[in-house]
């Protein structure tokens, strides 16, 4: 299933971003990234097994209704390096995602080496959002919370908008392990089918209720 999935992203990750993103990082406490009031959460993912450095992911989000000017972020939580080596990266790229996508997911895809070029995100399909360094710290395991934060122009909301989804590529060149990976934006997700089942289920509700209070008082 995973090579599976691995093909048809090969296959049909073919539009073209315009323009260059590039994140800047910043590196937190355990625990003391707070979510800008103004955004909300798109996406919050656990990964027990960890970022593997000879394996690289695509994190898959849906699409939003839309986005206005403010940053997108992507934040490891609770990350911390299983070696513990000096200058360790770990490297973002975004794409945007030809399908419908349901719900937040991520997918290991392929083998690589730790390397810069391994795997070769082509720049024709992927943009990058640069790298975070592990600190060579005396303390082994030490934990971090990592934000890339991407200020949001007209390349990236034409990514995150429309009605299939984006992609995160992470390319990971050690063996990280995290709480869990979360994405926040501003403005409001897309809401998902049931909700606007149950919202269209009430607004129908409301109004046959009217109704017969109408009936009623007449």
């Amino acid at each position: 299933m995973k090579k599976l999935i691995g093909i048809l992203c090969g296959v049909f990750l073919v539009f073209v971003v315009a323009g260059s993103a590039m994140a800047t990082v910043f590196q937190f406490d355990p625990g003391s990234y707070e979510m800008p009031d103004e955004n909300v959460q798109l996406a919050s993912l656990s990964y027990s097994a960890g970022l593997d450095h000879s394996r690289y992911y695509y994190m898959q989000i849906p699409d939003v209704v839309s986005i206005p000017d403010g940053n997108l972020n992507i934040v490891f939580h609770n990350l911390y390096d299983n070696s513990n080596e000096i200058n360790d990266r770990l490297a973002l790229y975004i794409a945007n995602y030809p399908f419908d996508i349901g719900t937040p997911s991520i997918t290991a895809i392929g083998t690589d080496s730790s390397s810069i070029t391994s795997p070769p995100w082509p720049t024709t399909t992927w943009t990058s959002l640069g790298s975070y360094t592990y600190p060579n710290n005396p303390l082994p395991y030490d934990r971090y919370d990592v934000q890339f934060s991407i200020l949001v122009d007209d390349a990236l909301r034409g990514m995150m908008t429309g009605s299939d989804g984006f992609v995160i590529g992470i390319d990971p060149d050690c063996h990280y392990y995290m709480d869990k990976i979360t994405v926040d934006a501003p403005g409001a997700p897309v809401p998902e089918p049931a909700t606007m089942l149950l919202l269209g289920a009430g607004l129908v509700g409301m109004g046959v209720f009217g109704r017969k209070r109408s009936v009623k008082n007449a």
